[in-house]
């Protein structure tokens, strides 16, 4: 009996210092994140002490909001920066690594173009149908752009 309440506090105690450590990793970006409260309009959520943080304003009269996503992909948890922007467009595309895609098991994809950048990585654009996006493909600022994605990244 003895044996059985030492585990437990172990297992107790390891569980405590988990905690602790996923708070102060998400303490250091909240403190991070300040710097965009003071100088935007807008103010940072967090629901509990232990929930990533978002950042949530207006930057130039637009809507922007900063959050934080995880996934498991191939034996190791991949941590996402999610940047939305609530902007009139007249067109919107998607934009994401065919690796991660085919880790996510996305099935099979329709209305895409495959474009690889300097280091061989390669991307899927999403839709190829609309033909604001077929010309942006063709953009040099959206190639350069690709090309600064190292292999770090994606």
């Amino acid at each position: 009996m003895m044996y059985f309440i030492i585990i437990c506090v172990a297992i107790l105690i390891v569980w405590i210092i988990l905690l602790y450590i996923r708070k102060s990793l998400w303490d250091v970006v909240h403190r991070n994140m300040l710097a965009l409260e003071d100088n935007f309009e807008g103010k940072i959520i967090r629901k509990s002490f232990l929930a990533r943080p978002v950042f949530s304003g207006k930057i130039n009269d637009a809507q922007i909001t900063l959050s934080f996503s995880s996934a498991k992909s191939a034996n190791k948890r991949v941590t996402y920066l999610n940047i939305g922007y609530d902007l009139p467009t007249k067109t919107s595309l998607t934009l994401s690594t065919k690796k991660w895609l085919e880790e996510q098991n996305a099935g099979e994809l329709e209305d895409f173009e495959t474009v690889e950048n300097d280091y061989g990585e390669k991307f899927i654009i999403r839709p190829i149908s609309n033909n604001i996006v077929k010309q942006l493909i063709k953009n040099s600022v959206l190639l350069e752009f690709i090309s600064n994605l190292k292999n770090d990244y994606c």
